[in-house]
């Protein structure tokens, strides 16, 4: 659901390790998120088994009250047809080993950032009490709030997941923001590190 349509440089995350999936749970960019729509895939293997029954047996019913809707179904299909125009998963992969080609500095440049890790364009910043053990910031710290807030004072908004400041750019993102980007969190960083 997260890891699929390109959001980790592949067009499914199983195929970054040589994954072949018996069944898939599909959402989210499946529709670039216009329209919420959800699919289950499943391969020759399986379906084999459904196709060759002659019997009625092999069938599964399960009743879905939006199902097959075809507004959904528009909005998937032109969302893979962008998807492929542009480049998308292609382009997922390049801006996420730019990304973290610039934010993995950031543990040699600030005492509190214990891991910058990731692939394509799902990245994490680990934020620590002490970088050399990798200790977790204690629950009550307020340093992850304050970077929040210094990244989304300088114009990034950024999510705060514990310790974790995690990024899912845009597949569309391009080099100039994806250096902006840096930018933005490297000065969040370096100002932040400048008070402790």
């Amino acid at each position: 659901v997260v890891t699929g349509f390109g959001r980790t440089g592949q067009l499914f995350g199983t195929r970054l390790w040589g994954v072949n999936a018996d069944i898939m749970c599909l959402a989210k960019g499946i529709s670039a998120g216009y329209v919420p729509l959800g699919a289950t895939t499943v391969n020759a293997k399986v379906a084999e088994a459904f196709d060759s029954d002659t019997t009625g047996n092999a069938s599964f019913g399960h009743g879905y009250t939006y199902a097959a809707h075809p507004v959904a179904a528009a909005a998937g299909l032109a969302a893979i047809d962008e998807m492929e125009r542009l480049g998308l998963v292609a382009n997922a992969g390049r801006q996420g080993e730019r990304l973290m080609a610039r934010l993995r500095g950031l543990t040699e440049r600030t005492r509190f950032v214990g891991d910058v890790r990731g692939v394509g364009l799902m990245l994490c910043i680990e934020m620590v009490a002490d970088q050399a053990t990798r200790e977790k910031l204690p629950r009550s710290s307020d340093l992850p709030q304050r970077v929040m807030r210094e990244a989304y004072r300088r114009g990034l908004m950024v999510r705060i997941s514990g310790n974790n400041l995690i990024l899912s750019p845009p597949l569309i993102i391009n080099d100039a923001e994806t250096e902006r980007l840096c930018d933005i969190l490297d000065d969040t960083f370096a100002t932040l590190e400048a008070t402790l």
